[in-house]
C-alpha cells in the first residue's frame, strides 16, 4: 500500500520511539548473569546491586518482566526539569535537551512510574516544557526567509513535527523568490 507523500517524508511517533530505544540507560538488575548475548553485541555483567548500562529497549523488556529497576537519567528529575523550564521561559533560543528526551520520558513514565519520584509534578513539567518549546517553534515560522533556518537544540520528535510545515513554507518562499526574480528580469 502506498503511503501519502506527506507521511513518507516523516517518521511516525512510534518509529521515533523505536529509534530512541537504542539510547543507553542505567538499570539495577535483580538477577545475576555474566552477559546477555545478542546477534550484534552483548550486554552485562548483571550483578545486583551494581548498575548496568543497557539500551532502553532492553531496560523496558527487563522491567516489564520484573528483572530490574530503571535508574532515571540525571536530566529526568524534578529539579533539573524545573531548571530546564525556567531556561526555556527566560531565553529565546531553545535550551539544550537530550535528542530523544520526549520519547525517553514517555517510555519511562509508561513502564517505570514507580521509580520516578514526584511523577505527577514531572508530567506537568514535561507538558509545560513541550508547550514552551512549541510556542518558540511557532515564533520561528515567522522568521523563515526562504534561504536558511538554523534549528539548534531541538529534539528528534520536535524536528519531525515541524518538518512538513517548514518544508511547505520553504517551498512557497522559493516559488515567491523565483517569481520575484522573473519580474526583475522582465523589467
Amino acid at each position: 500500500m502506498a503511503l501519502p507523500q506527506k507521511i513518507q517524508r516523516q517518521f511516525s511517533p512510534e518509529e521515533i520511539q523505536f529509534i530512541a530505544g537504542n539510547e543507553f540507560i542505567s538499570i539495577i538488575p535483580n538477577f545475576t548473569l555474566d552477559k546477555m548475548e545478542f546477534i550484534q553485541t552483548s550486554y552485562g555483567p548483571f550483578m545486583p546491586p551494581l548498575q548496568a548500562q543497557v539500551p532502553l529497549w532492553l531496560a523496558v523488556a527487563l522491567k516489564k518482566n520484573r528483572k530490574c529497576s530503571i535508574v532515571p537519567p540525571n536530566w529526568f528529575t524534578k529539579d533539573n526539569l524545573q531548571a530546564l523550564l525556567q531556561n526555556e521561559e527566560d531565553h529565546d533560543e531553545f535550551a539544550k535537551v537530550p535528542f530523544h528526551y520526549m520519547e525517553i520520558a514517555h517510555m519511562l513514565i509508561e513502564v517505570a512510574p514507580d521509580e520516578i519520584p514526584d511523577i505527577e509534578h514531572i508530567r506537568k513539567l514535561l507538558k509545560d516544557i513541550r508547550e514552551c518549546r512549541q510556542r518558540k517553534t511557532r515564533d520561528l515560522l515567522g522568521k523563515v526567509d526562504g534561504t536558511r533556518l538554523e534549528l539548534h537544540n531541538m529534539s528528534r520528535m520536535e524536528l519531525n513535527e515541524i518538518r512538513p510545515l517548514f518544508s511547505a513554507a520553504f517551498n512557497e518562499m522559493t516559488k515567491l523568490q523565483f517569481l520575484d526574480n522573473q519580474d526583475e528580469v522582465m523589467e
